[in-house]
């Protein structure tokens, strides 16, 4: 084996000044629960505080669980959504998981 000697790199670093981006969201079976998928992992503290969803319908969001993946959420609320019925997800304040905390 012998030595070898590359010429000099560049790195570019860009940083990450989008927010987090909600990508679907979905019911479940038991009609309690919402499963929201993100574009980027999420920061767990913002991800898991139940202020920062609103549901429509009368719904209350009165937990918000954060997935080993970091980019889907499962909210639990405390009524059970109507089957067939559309509802509106809003989701304000929860930051990504980069050092800037997008919000």
């Amino acid at each position: 084996l012998g030595e070898a000697t590359s010429g000099a790199g560049v790195l570019t670093v860009t940083q990450d000044l989008t927010p987090p981006v909600l990508t679907h969201a979905e019911g479940s079976s038991t009609l309690d629960r919402i499963q929201l998928s993100f574009d980027e992992e999420l920061d767990p503290a913002t991800a898991q505080d139940i202020a920062s969803y609103s549901v429509t319908g009368g719904l209350v969001v009165d937990n918000a669980f954060l997935l080993p993946d970091r980019k889907r959420v499962v909210l639990h609320t405390t009524a059970r959504q109507t089957e067939g019925a559309a509802y509106t997800v809003t989701v304000s304040g929860v930051k990504d998981d980069s050092p800037t905390g997008n919000p």
